[in-house]
C-alpha cells in the first residue's frame, strides 16, 4: 500500500523495475584518465628512485639493525648504563 502511494511522485530512476545503465559508465570518463595520471606519478617517484640509488644496496640496512654500534668514547651517553 505504501508502495503504491510513493512509485506515482518518485523520478522514473528510483521506480522498481528501472534499468539503470548510462549513469555508471559516465565514471570512467573520469576514472580512467585518473588512474592514468596515477600510474604516471607512480612511475615518476620508480625512476627517480632507481637514478638515486634507492635500490642499490637491500642487504645492508636489513643487516645493520642485528649489529649493536659501539659508541665511541668520546660521545657523551644519555643514559646511564646498569651493571
Amino acid at each position: 500500500m505504501l508502495r503504491s502511494t510513493l512509485a506515482p511522485t518518485l523520478p522514473p530512476q528510483l521506480q522498481p523495475g528501472y534499468l539503470v545503465t548510462a549513469i555508471p559508465m559516465e565514471i570512467l570518463y573520469v576514472l580512467v584518465p585518473l588512474a592514468a595520471v596515477f600510474l604516471g606519478l607512480a612511475l615518476l617517484a620508480f625512476r627517480w628512485a632507481c637514478r638515486d640509488g634507492q635500490f642499490d644496496d637491500l642487504q645492508t640496512p636489513a643487516m645493520r639493525i642485528l649489529f649493536d654500534e659501539r659508541r665511541r668514547a668520546s660521545e657523551p651517553k644519555l643514559l646511564p648504563e646498569k651493571d
